[in-house]
């Protein structure tokens, strides 16, 4: 499981409500936009962005699109063209989810629970009518329009265990909020990646096995240093490997993260020249060519013990 913070989302976020005096109130999907960049690591305390800085980013973003800011405007984020634009203008990559208003119901919360699971929050768009607030016990939207939300956690609390968690600025209570998972309709999601964990193609399946974000057992993680038991720092691309893989816990660093050339004494490969890092069973190297790869310890070891032994035996290895 990906770290969480102690309201068990997968990032923190600053308190936000779009709706103020003379101000459109159909700017949702630019403030869960705004929300996107305001998430701050889980491992910490504090958002990208505060409350205000989140309001101010989704009004410019809407007066850019959409024109005044006025109680009068009721125009809304036009999905998906609005929505992807204003995210790839704030760099905030993205991963589209098969979720439309024709998918299965039960897949569709499967998929968005498996996302969750694994640390990416999910912006989806809803049918108002459709929230069924578990707190309040009730309905709290009228209408026949639609909402951007976004869902940042399952909810572990006896009798709404499983149920999804958002992130919705047009409720006025306190973030984040538990909807029925039994009543709520997605028309729409996509996955939000957050620049501390691995940005994930449209190919990518949460719900398949591997490539999942773990800690290994008694490692720390503040989303940038991996941080082994005895003291040994792991990052950048030998982070989100171990992160990303099946990882001994006992498998530690015996050093920190170097340069190094060749990579391999005894491998010839056009690039050998990179940057390595030695663990207790394991050796990981990174090269332009490759990017992160494990060596082959068996191969070097073999030559080098063998080199020894011709060395104590007096010949010139």
């Amino acid at each position: 499981m990906p770290i969480l913070t102690p309201t068990h989302e997968v990032a923190v976020y600053p308190q936000s409500y779009q709706y103020e005096p003379n101000e459109t109130g159909d700017a949702c999907g630019f403030y869960a936009n705004a929300l996107a960049k305001a998430m701050g690591n889980p491992s910490g305390t504090q958002p990208a962005l505060t409350t205000e800085q989140v309001d101010v980013l989704a009004d410019q973003y809407y007066v850019q699109y959409n024109g005044q800011n006025a109680s009068w405007n009721t125009q809304g984020m036009a999905e998906p063209t609005q929505q992807e634009a204003m995210l790839n203008s704030l760099g905030i990559p993205f991963t589209h989810i098969a979720i439309d208003s024709n998918s299965d119901h039960n897949q569709d919360i499967a998929l968005i629970t498996a996302w969750l699971k694994r640390g990416y929050p999910v912006i989806v768009l809803i049918p108002t009518a459709s929230v069924y607030d578990m707190d309040v016990g009730a309905f709290i939207y009228g209408g026949s329009g639609n909402h951007f939300i976004t869902a940042s956690g399952i909810d572990v609390r006896p009798g709404f265990a499983g149920h999804l968690m958002y992130r919705d600025t047009a409720n006025s209570g306190s973030s984040p909020r538990t909807y029925s998972n039994e009543h709520i309709v997605i028309y729409h999601a996509i996955a939000i990646n957050p620049p501390w964990l691995p940005q994930r193609p449209d190919s990518f399946d949460p719900l398949q096995g591997g490539d999942q974000v773990e800690i290994p057992a008694g490692w720390k993680d503040d989303g940038t240093l991996l941080t082994a038991p005895n003291g040994h720092k792991v990052v950048r691309g030998f982070r989100n490997y171990i992160l990303t893989h099946p990882w001994d816990p006992g498998d530690v660093p015996l050093e920190e993260e170097h340069g190094q050339n060749p990579l391999e004494a005894y491998y010839t490969q056009p690039n050998n020249t990179g940057t390595q890092q030695i663990f207790l069973y394991t050796t990981l190297n990174w090269n332009t060519t490759r990017n992160v790869y494990k060596m082959g310890v068996g191969n070097e070891f073999l030559h080098t013990r063998n080199d020894l032994l011709a060395c104590k035996a007096g010949a010139k290895p």
